[in-house]
């Protein structure tokens, strides 16, 4: 299964998105803003794709437990690897004040404009996805989320993203497995220009893996 997240709007505050699940529509989602700087239980976790778990501890586990019973709740929807993140998990709530870095779904949301973003009936809508998603995880089949940054004031994926190298050495491709032109050094700046499968295009004019990009 594939979830992406495809966020449209963000304030210092909250950033409100669109959850599809293997490419059709499901809700509505509310994160943390963007802040370049983490703020510890403030800040959204980068765009990318990460894996989910069903996670059977911690307190969230035990309210979900208790209020819907273990014929429906099998563990929190935890999103896992995020660099520089912990305890991710997808859950209710309607404000940036009920998530420290999680993703809230819900059925509503206002322009996040005017005032914080603020979806609404958050259970509704998680009583709909969590099934869906929890069934593939317990059939032991892979579950996936991808979180894209895609209108204006998001940090762009493509042309003029800001990234810097995440190895000791890296080799700079003419094309993606392609002859080797330079090395790049742990910490050296970059700039996206186009982006490929697992591939960076870079402003020097070469190809990078992204496995090694922050």
């Amino acid at each position: 299964m594939k979830i992406e997240v495809i966020r449209y709007s963000t304030s210092s505050e909250s950033t409100l998105g669109l959850l599809l699940i293997d490419g059709g529509f499901e809700c509505y989602t509310l994160e943390d803003g963007y802040h370049e700087t983490k703020i510890p239980g403030k800040t959204r976790i980068p765009a990318g794709t990460y894996d989910i778990k069903l996670r059977t501890y911690g307190k969230h586990h035990q309210q979900y437990l208790k209020k819907y019973g273990s014929d429906f709740h099998h563990g929190m929807l935890q999103v896992v690897q995020v660099k520089g993140f912990t305890d991710i998990l997808i859950h209710k709530g309607n404000t940036g004040e009920d998530t420290a870095g999680c993703l809230l779904v819900g059925d509503g949301a206002n322009n996040n404009q005017t005032k914080d973003g603020f979806i609404s009936d958050s259970g509704m809508a998680y009583e709909r996805i969590y099934p869906k998603i929890a069934s593939e995880l317990l059939a032991g089949n892979s579950v996936t989320i991808h979180y894209r940054d895609q209108l204006a004031g998001l940090p762009a994926e493509g042309t003029g993203t800001r990234r810097k190298v995440d190895t000791t050495r890296l080799y700079l491709r003419e094309v993606p497995n392609g002859v080797q032109k330079a090395i790049l050094f742990d910490g050296s700046d970059i700039e996206l220009l186009e982006t490929l499968n697992d591939w960076s295009k870079v402003k020097l004019e070469g190809w990078l893996s992204n496995k090694f990009i922050l």
